[in-house]
């Protein structure tokens, strides 16, 4: 089993998805610091992110769509995205009103080209960084703070909640690891160990939920939803990988010890 995507290309969306969290915020001026909305549109604009990359294949390659493909990019965009990155422009917080119109910049010019690599810098993942921390400390509800180390994560519990949940993720670790959370098909018994030896004949047997990477010595952060059922906690990040920008040549990261399962009921 491996997740259907481009590894840096997600880590990509989910920079961008993060910095959703002030999507459909009231401003100070019409919302009287509304937390609670600026919250609740956060969850929109990750899962519209996580949408738009589940339901677009061209975006799995890892190369910028085109030609009907771009076309079809843009119409998912549209979809999933186009109308929380709007209220985000126009209803950012004074204090991430710098940090939000990077975002959208980087958002928009990624809707025209279909090309990540902008979205992938330090400077913009850093941007997109404050936000998602502002939020996570400040939101209510469900939220686990992970790290993940060379090679494991500590801080997981083995059941969660299902309905929303923010994640913290810190690389405690000297190699570049990923939380890449991955949930049974209803009616898959076999085991995740099953499903990993099997590669990429058991995706049809997962469904993919979200992601979030991080260097080593930084935090990342993700809010997403939880159904009931069977989850995997798991980094695909091959051994040797020191940043996002450095592959390794070893085994997957999981293949060393670096997964987890959990139910959410």
């Amino acid at each position: 089993m491996s997740i259907p995507t481009s590894r840096r290309l997600t880590a990509a969306l989910c920079a961008v998805a993060c910095a959703g969290v002030v999507a459909a915020c009231g401003s100070d001026d019409s919302s009287s610091g509304d937390t609670g909305a600026s919250c609740k549109a956060d969850f929109a604009v990750n899962q519209g992110f996580d949408r738009l990359f589940t339901t677009t294949p061209a975006l799995q390659t890892g190369q910028p769509p085109k030609g009907a493909q771009l076309t079809q990019f843009r119409t998912n965009y549209d979809k999933y995205v186009a109308g929380p990155i709007s209220d985000l422009q126009e209803n950012a917080p004074d204090e991430l009103s710098d940090e939000v119109d990077a975002a959208v910049a980087g958002a928009t010019k990624f809707r025209e080209t279909g090309d990540s690599k902008p979205l992938e810098t330090p400077a913009f993942q850093e941007q997109t960084r404050k936000i998602d921390k502002y939020y996570f400390d400040n939101c209510e509800g469900q939220k686990a703070t992970i790290a993940g180390v060379d090679y494991g994560y500590t801080g997981t519990k083995p059941s969660y909640q299902a309905g929303q949940i923010r994640i913290a993720f810190a690389n405690q670790g000297k190699e570049f690891h990923e939380l890449a959370l991955v949930r049974k098909k209803p009616g898959v018994t076999e085991s995740f160990d099953d499903l990993l030896e099997r590669g990429d004949a058991a995706q049809s047997k997962v469904d993919f939920v979200t992601q979030v990477a991080a260097d080593p010595g930084k935090e990342d952060y993700i809010a997403t939803s939880l159904s009931k059922g069977d989850y995997l906690m798991v980094c695909f990040i091959p051994k040797g990988s020191t940043s996002s920008t450095a592959d390794g040549k070893g085994p997957p990261h999981f293949v060393l010890g670096m997964k987890k399962e959990f139910s959410v009921s």
